[in-house]
């Protein structure tokens, strides 16, 4: 899990899946993306892109800054593995 304070994020599934993991204010939300589908993450939420198949995804990914700062990762104590 990672957080961009100053960009939004957005992602457009090429092929395969791809599982986005989103936290806040302490809820875990997933939703799991297929070719053509389109997510947008806002600024300052914690999230997480995983390949849950078995074949390799191809993921397009927008960040909404012109120059945006590195990425916050989320606190170890939080982190889950999947």
């Amino acid at each position: 899990m990672h957080r961009h304070d100053d960009a939004e994020e957005a992602f457009y599934v090429l092929k395969g899946t791809v599982k986005i993991a989103v936290e806040h204010e302490g809820q875990r939300y997933e939703v799991v993306l297929m070719p053509n589908d389109f997510l947008s993450v806002p600024a300052g939420l914690y999230r997480q892109e995983i390949n849950p198949g078995s074949e390799d995804a191809a993921v397009c990914v927008i960040v909404g800054a012109g120059r945006p700062e590195r990425p916050v990762p989320m606190p170890s104590q939080n982190v889950r593995k999947e």
